[in-house]
């Protein structure tokens, strides 16, 4: 589950020199590889609890990859498909 597994970017303020947290997951995985949920209802989720970021990765289908959760080629098309709204 994505609110399990995020990291915070930061950033210096440079009035105050504080720091500034940003909530987000940069490595997520979805029901195209071995993810449990679907983009949109990860980014609904990602906004709810506050995320300022989120990155989609998925498994690779390079031939030196032996998983059984790499995206064959027709499936990496439909996945960047997806991303990319």
């Amino acid at each position: 589950m994505i609110s399990q597994n995020f990291l915070f970017g930061v950033v210096m303020d440079k009035n105050s020199q504080n720091k500034i947290l940003f909530p987000q997951n940069l490595h997520t995985h979805t029901t195209f590889c071995d993810g449990k949920d679907d983009c949109e209802s990860i980014v609904k989720k990602a906004i709810e609890i506050g995320f300022t970021g989120i990155g989609f990765s998925g498994h690779s289908n390079a031939d030196y990859i032996h998983s059984k959760s790499k995206m064959p080629p027709e499936v990496t098309e439909l996945y960047k498909k997806e991303i990319a709204f």
